[in-house]
């Protein structure tokens, strides 16, 4: 008795995603040698589409959103070019 293997569990979407994301994140810093830096947003949310209108709005968002980038004040590239430029200009 005893000794087989138990049986797979089922895992949640949620599961996959941060499986996917850990994944992912390891292999792009160790890429750009950047240990530890976060890649992926924190608190995404999970959005169930309803039909071809909220399909073509969250199209357009995601064409649109890369243009708002540069004015994101909590890009860590940008804070970072921020901080370089301030200090070529002495400023």
């Amino acid at each position: 008795m005893g000794g087989g293997t138990p049986p797979l569990q089922k895992k949640t979407l949620g599961q996959i995603a941060a499986y996917y994301k850990y994944q992912t994140t390891k292999m792009i810093n160790e890429l750009r040698n950047t240990p530890g830096r976060r890649i992926w947003q924190h608190n995404d949310y999970e959005h169930v589409v309803r039909d071809e209108d909220d399909l073509n709005q969250i199209r357009e968002y995601i064409l649109s959103n890369p243009l708002k980038w540069e004015f994101d004040e909590e890009d860590p590239d940008r804070v970072k070019s921020k901080l370089e430029n301030r200090d070529e200009s002495g400023y």
